[in-house]
């Protein structure tokens, strides 16, 4: 594999006279980008994982290394200004219901760095195990794994930890006041 030439990268807020218009919103990884057509926005991971289940739906964030939350919370912020009306999310699918899953995606990323912050003082090798077990009691779109087919219940388990090990990254780094002050949030 060879790299692409650096000038044949490029950023364009609109595509040609396609009507497709890009946006930055980094996140879930420093160069995503998502494209809003008209009403409809192709979110990418921004806003999470999806899964449609029998009685409801499944959400996660996708949040790997290197995760900061004010970043991806502008993001969501700026797709949730675009007021779409449906959203593609990356490998899950078309919602009708944009601005409801990326309000939901907004409140998942505060209620897992609180997860997070709440069991950081579990041994290393328990703490993905206990927020786990805090999300199952705590985020009632998250608690919706349990639906899943097992073989996609599996799967997500693994980038669970991804995920989760963004997260711990990020709240590490605070220091003792930062994760009272997120304690003391309600």
């Amino acid at each position: 594999m060879l790299p692409v030439p650096a000038d044949r990268i490029t950023f364009e807020e609109h595509i040609g006279k396609t009507g497709v218009r890009t946006f930055l919103t980094p996140g879930h990884a420093q160069h995503h980008c998502c494209y809003l057509i008209y009403d409809l926005l192709f979110a990418g991971e921004a806003a999470g994982v999806r899964c449609e289940v029998p009685q409801g739906i499944y959400m996660r964030p996708a949040t790997p290394p290197r995760f900061l939350l004010e970043v991806a919370l502008g993001s969501l912020d700026r797709m949730i200004a675009l007021t779409p009306r449906r959203m593609v999310f990356g490998h899950y699918g078309l919602t009708d219901a944009a601005l409801e899953h990326l309000q939901i995606a907004r409140r998942q990323l505060l209620l897992w760095v609180r997860g997070v912050t709440e069991t950081a003082s579990a041994e290393p090798l328990q703490r993905e195990e206990r927020l786990s077990a805090w999300l199952m009691e705590n985020d009632e779109i998250y608690w919706n794994v349990a639906q899943l087919p097992p073989d996609i219940r599996a799967r997500e388990r693994y980038f669970l930890g991804n995920t989760l090990r963004g997260m711990i990254q990020y709240v590490d780094g605070f220091s003792e006041e930062k994760r009272q002050e997120i304690l003391d949030e309600k």
